[in-house]
């Protein structure tokens, strides 16, 4: 206990406790007798003996009379309480103890674990800390002997916010061995990795044929537990075959599902999944600048080894990487003026060997004045070659000075590919970020000259020094956004074994094809996971276009996440509260990156939330096309009916959503979620998926994505917010209008066809030309069109007509009254006041209003026969409707260049007036 104290209360005194234990021997002895209670699995009438001991507990407390013996007996008191779980009575070596984190928040800080399992040995400590059930993350060794939690809690709540774009939550593990290091070798290693394994699965469940398998010897006083997996981290990356050894040998349902990355898994290193994937995040700030860095030089200053996973295949991702200088643990590499060709092919030459040092670059390869130096060097001399790159006039610089200037090289990238935190803000102090072996490397964020900061690495920034390097102009997302590829690839891998491993047990394939299927499979894996980090990448910039006219949107939709998440606070991640948030807007009036990435990150967690505790799924058939979307078109044409049954289908399903919905329409979506009560919230989920489906919208983002480099990236945001402005607009139009039964994937989509038939009928012309593509023409073309859909679906319900005569009608005369352009300008025209804001809601809701009203009149009056546009005359003539008075205001929308909401409120009144 008193071990386990030390390490969540940073002024723990386990002296003391060691003199409360002598003080109050009876108290610890009643303590003793509670934990036993509750927990020898041999006890009968638990409870009743449990509340006897506790109400004697509560009696030797009143006794105490110093209130620090008081504070700490009962911090003691708490913490056995919050214990649910423990192998203690399995006569373990190596204890495990499974708490209930939730219980002792209130003498907690910052973000804590739902469960942590704390694990003692004479040799060995170490914890494992999840933020709920269904929660993946590494196991690491650490050398960090009084602190390990700290260390490891800091590494979960990043883990927490990587882990939205896969389904379990954010998990992290890690253990210290009390022995001197020189002490232990290879094999001794794996015993402890061993031992802290098999503590760790004391403490869950089993799960055989789908049914839940306790252990015996555990009693438990927590929810079925069985999801556990691990990965590789520090110190134990090559053990994941070790891992899925145990849980073999143990009959543990996942197999060799348990520890990703072994050698029948997916090999992150041979994939180059985490570097590939931090460097597909920070190519969108290259396409925003109209450079290609796959056919054109950028210049690189990078921190890492080419023998290392994220920085040796970063750095082999484009030949036109012009590497000018690295940094890694114990070297500093310098090469000024790289020749391309030679700097890859030694890039190359190191990344093959086992140990691939800077020291082992070919010295006569490095341009003239270049060179490897130690960073433990008393004194390197500067050759005027380095002085120019480091802007220096000095002789020479100790080594690490000279890391030091390298990281504030310009440069186009800085890119992390190695472990430790080079980056402070200026208001931050070393003492307070531990990190002792780069401590006289680090540098301020204001320091920083290259223009893209990419974190293969985590923690590489302090959160402070991305905000104040984004609030001076750098390019930057988060790390938990740039290296998410790793846990994302090991995700498909956990979920693809847990399918294929069923397989094999109904006996449809064999151990061996089960392993070839999944080798088989890695290229399309590879393949979606870079496409998360490419659309979470474009999502962070199209919010930062957003956030210049909708800032209320974000400091809204960070209340909501703070009501709904526990794991999320402002102060967490230092974003400011709303009186202060013009400190996270720059000078170009945009929320930063870093802001809006922890925000996207987070939103997808809620909504991942929310989702996995609907029963809408079961609603519908059509959401298992989003489970689909999960795995291989190669596995889904053959296991489909495999797949439905997934353990894990719910979640899968419940990540795709919230991802595609964040992706695409923002992390504000949530914004608007304690407004509508979580039901109608739900509905609006469904209601955008509906909406995205009826438009084709997939199709032509895809077309967009398709294209860049090609189409103007001005062009391509426009474009894509336009798509979501529509989308909005409908799931709007469906919340107001519509009954919750109506709100129908097949009720819906069933209007698709004839929606699009009779905007082809009306030969719109392309007013939103884009050069050589057909589909993009044509699709911006009818989306002024398209933006009604759910209106004339309101009108099917309410007339019973015809839906292609309904639709007909309705686009005639949204087309002859310009209705598309008024809605456009009551949208985009400034407000100046919340009276103007509520106006131009009014505005929006009159139009819609008299537009479905006319359109049912219009149902009515028609003669047999009579075509659209002849229909609405004859009706205009007859409500002596002045046309042309309304086609002079119209005109003059559309000319003038000091439009007001008065000028618009006018042309709405008239149309009013039209009975």
């Amino acid at each position: 206990m008193g071990n386990y104290a030390e390490q969540i209360i940073a002024d723990f005194n386990k002296t003391s406790l060691e003199d409360c234990i002598i003080k109050y021997t009876p108290l610890f002895a009643l303590f003793r007798d509670y934990f036993v209670t509750k927990f020898d699995p041999a006890l009968k009438d638990r409870d009743r003996v449990l509340e006897k001991i506790n109400q004697n507990i509560i009696e030797a407390f009143k006794k105490i009379e110093s209130i620090n013996d008081d504070r700490m007996l009962k911090l003691i008191y708490e913490i056995l309480q919050s214990i649910v779980r423990t192998n203690y009575f399995k006569k373990c070596d190596t204890i495990a103890l499974k708490f209930d984190v939730s219980r002792l928040t209130h003498i907690l800080k910052g973000v804590q674990p739902h469960y942590e399992t704390f694990v003692y040995a004479n040799d060995m400590k170490g914890t494992h800390l999840r933020v709920s059930t269904v929660c993946r993350g590494g196991l690491r060794w650490s050398n960090r002997m009084e602190d390990f939690r700290t260390e490891v809690k800091s590494l979960m709540t990043t883990q927490e916010a990587k882990n939205s774009v896969i389904v379990p939550k954010g998990a992290k593990g890690g253990f210290v061995i009390t022995k001197n290091e020189g002490q232990v070798d290879k094999k001794d290693f794996e015993g402890y990795y061993t031992r802290f394994i098999n503590a760790l699965l004391d403490v869950v469940d089993n799960q055989v044929a789908g049914e839940i398998v306790r252990d015996p010897l555990c009693v438990s006083y927590d929810q079925d537990d069985p999801y556990f997996v691990v990965a590789a981290d520090r110190g134990t990356s090559s053990m994941s075959d070790t891992a899925n050894a145990i849980s073999k040998n143990r009959g543990f349902w996942l197999l060799d599902a348990f520890a990703s990355g072994s050698s029948n898994g997916y090999h992150h290193k041979k994939l180059g999944v985490t570097a590939k994937g931090a460097i597909k995040a920070s190519q969108r700030f290259f396409i925003e600048e109209g450079i290609d860095f796959y056919k054109e030089s950028i210049s690189i200053v990078g921190v890492g080894s080419m023998s290392g996973d994220v920085f040796g295949n970063g750095l082999l991702e484009s030949p036109y990487f012009r590497l000018v200088g690295a940094i890694s643990s114990d070297e500093v590499f310098i090469d000024p003026n790289p020749d391309l060709e030679i700097a890859y092919g030694e890039r190359q030459r190191l990344f093959a060997m086992k140990r691939g040092k800077w020291s082992e670059y070919d010295q006569t390869k490095i341009s003239t004045g270049g060179g490897v130096f130690k960073r433990a060097s008393k004194s390197v001399t500067l050759t005027p070659e380095i002085q120019v790159l480091i802007k220096s006039d000095k002789e020479t610089l100790n080594g690490e000075e000279l890391a030091k200037a390298l990281l504030q090289v310009e440069v186009d990238m800085l890119y992390f590919g190695g472990i430790g935190t080079y980056v402070k803000s200026s208001s931050e102090t070393n003492i307070s970020l531990g990190d002792k072996n780069n401590e006289f490397v680090r540098i301020d964020a204001d320091e920083v000259n290259a223009k893209v900061v990419c974190e293969g690495a985590n923690l590489a920034l302090t959160m402070p020094a991305r905000m104040e390097y984004a609030m001076q102009g750098g390019k930057i997302n988060l790390d938990s956004i740039d290296n998410s590829a790793g846990v994302d690839t090991s995700d498909h891998e956990v979920n693809l074994k847990i399918l294929l491993n069923a397989l094999v047990e109904k006996e449809i394939l064999s151990s061996d094809e089960k392993d070839s299927t999944l080798q088989g499979l890695s290229s399309s894996v590879v393949e979606s996971v870079m496409w998360t980090n490419y659309l979470q990448s474009l999502s962070i910039s199209l919010d930062t276009k957003r956030s210049v006219k909708h800032v209320e949107s974000f400091t809204q939709s960070l209340t909501v996440l703070e009501k709904h998440l526990d794991t999320f606070k402002r102060s967490y991640f230092d974003i400011p509260k709303e009186r202060d948030f013009d400190e996270v807007i720059d000078s170009d009036g945009r929320v930063i990156r870093p802001v809006i990435a922890t925000m996207t990150l987070y939103a997808k967690i809620l909504l991942q939330d929310l989702l996995s505790e609907c029963t809408m799924f079961e609603e519908e058939g059509f959401f298992e096309r989003y489970l689909f979307k999960y795995f291989p078109k190669s596995l889904i044409a053959i296991y489909e009916n495999e797949i439905k049954a997934h353990p894990l289908r719910k979640e899968i399903t419940s990540m795709i959503i919230a991802n595609k919905i964040i992706n695409f329409a923002g992390a504000t979506f949530i914004k608007d979620l304690d407004t509508l009560g979580v039901e109608k919230f739900m509905l609006k989920i469904k209601a955008y998926l509906v909406i995205n489906q009826l438009f084709n919208a997939n199709d032509i983002r895809y077309e967009i994505y398709r294209n860049d480099y090609t189409i103007a990236i001005k062009d391509q945001y426009y474009m894509l917010l336009k798509i979501e402005d529509v989308i909005e607009y409908n799931v709007q139009w469906m919340l107001k209008s519509l009954r919750k039964e109506d709100i129908r994937f097949d009720t819906i989509l069933e209007y698709k066809s004839c929606i699009f038939d009779v905007i082809e009928t009306l030969q719109t012309s392309k007013r939103t030309q884009v050069k050589d593509n057909e589909l993009l023409s044509t699709f911006f073309a009818n989306l002024d069109f398209l933006r009604f859909s759910s209106a004339i679906i309101k009108i099917k319900q309410l007339s019973k007509a015809d839906l292609t005569e309904a639709a007909t009608l309705f686009y005639t005369l949204v087309q002859k009254l310009e209705i598309a352009l008024l809605i456009d300008k009551i949208e985009t025209i400034s407000s100046k006041n919340v009276i103007q804001d509520y106006l131009k809601v009014q505005l929006e809701q009159l139009l819609e209003f008299k537009l479905v009203y006319l359109t049912e009149k219009l149902l009515q009056f028609k003669r047999e026969g009579e075509e659209g546009e002849r229909i609405i005359e004859n009706y205009f003539d007859h409500e002596s409707f002045d046309k042309k008075r309304y086609d002079d205001m119209i005109a003059f929308i559309k000319t003038s260049d000091h439009l007001s909401l008065s000028d618009l409120s006018v042309t709405v009144n008239t149309l009013l007036l039209l009975r």
